[in-house]
């Protein structure tokens, strides 16, 4: 859920939004609260400071934790010093500066990238006591961050997408359908449910199963990523404009090769190429909301980012905003990552 922030008023609404989520997820009133501070002086920041930006709430719920994640964005005059800026009683507008301290104290998470006169994105996850279920928690140490937007005018978004991660594997599916809108969504969900089923072992599998099961829909683009921790490969299919990549320690990225296509209407074969994927690189997939043509190369310590971060900066500075937007990215933590 995007909130647009460019003045005071606005900041209610980010609020509502966000306790709304928080109500939906299961918060108690406590968690809620730590939620409604969280949202309110984000969204502030983006008024005082950003000159104005947008503000997303996400269910980042991962395995048996509930977590309620919210972004901040914008191109404002971003920060000289992160550091200070976090210290109670900074302040560069004459507010008492204790807004980035009191995100800190209430998050379970938080991370910041800001470049001098180019703009900041702040993350922060709130968590609930309530456990969100079984889950196996997090045992190869995956982050992950993502953004998933419609298109501007709607409500519901024609992209789709989800996560799987057991002991020796993860898979990541993106599911772009044609157009945008309620019919867009029906076909983005419906190709994501082939990701976990069971007869679907390797990527090829499921979008061979998904274009059969997708013919009576408008179809969607999807890319399909299993990352095998053993072997340390990711293991890739892609059929349409969903585009993947692996990024290495210094921002070096290698492009993985989707085929064309439609997913339900037009396919040869369902190809899969398999990439190095050492511990610290990082996945990175997306729909074709944003352009293909971004790098890390302007942008220098954002590799170390939190996931969430990484996607929030991409989606600022690379969205297109003519259709639905979607921006996955994982990293399997390694040494000094």
């Amino acid at each position: 859920m995007l909130v647009s922030v460019q003045e005071n008023t606005d900041v209610a609404s980010a609020r509502r939004t966000a306790l709304a989520l928080a109500l939906k997820l299961g918060f108690n009133e406590e968690d809620s609260g730590a939620v409604a501070v969280i949202a309110t002086e984000a969204a502030s920041n983006l008024v005082k400071h950003g000159g104005g930006g947008d503000l997303i709430v996400r269910d980042a719920t991962f395995g048996a934790r509930r977590l309620l994640e919210v972004i901040a964005i914008d191109r404002g005059r971003g920060m000289t010093s992160i550091a200070r800026c976090f210290e109670d009683g900074y302040s560069t507008a004459g507010s008492p500066g204790t807004g980035l301290g009191a995100i800190s104290r209430l998050s379970k998470l938080h991370d910041v990238y800001s470049i001098p006169e180019k703009g900041t994105v702040l993350i922060a996850q709130a968590e609930s006591r309530a456990p969100a279920g079984e889950g196996s928690g997090n045992p190869q140490g995956i982050e992950v961050g993502a953004i998933n937007i419609p298109y501007p005018g709607e409500e519901i978004s024609g992209d789709s997408w989800t996560s799987h991660v057991s002991a020796d594997r993860a898979r990541f599916m993106i599911a772009d359908g044609l157009g945008h809108g309620v019919f867009a969504a029906e076909a983005a969900m419906a190709a994501i449910r082939f990701a976990s089923d069971s007869r679907n072992p390797k990527p090829t599998d499921v979008i061979e199963s998904g274009h059969l099961g997708l013919r009576s829909t408008r179809g969607a683009a999807v890319g399909v990523a299993d990352i095998d921790f053993r072997a340390g490969i990711v293991m890739f299919a892609g059929l349409g404009n969903v585009a993947a990549a692996v990024v290495s320690e210094g921002g070096a990225k290698r492009q993985m090769v989707s085929i064309n296509g439609t997913l339900g209407h037009q396919m040869v074969r369902a190809r899969q190429y398999d990439y190095p994927f050492p511990p610290g690189s990082l996945l990175i997939m997306h729909s074709d909301g944003l352009s293909a043509n971004w790098s890390f190369e302007k942008y220098p310590g954002l590799f170390r980012s939190h996931p969430s971060v990484i996607a929030g900066v991409l989606f600022r500075d690379f969205r297109r905003t003519r259709d639905d937007a979607t921006v996955v990215v994982a990293r399997r933590r390694g040494p000094g990552t």
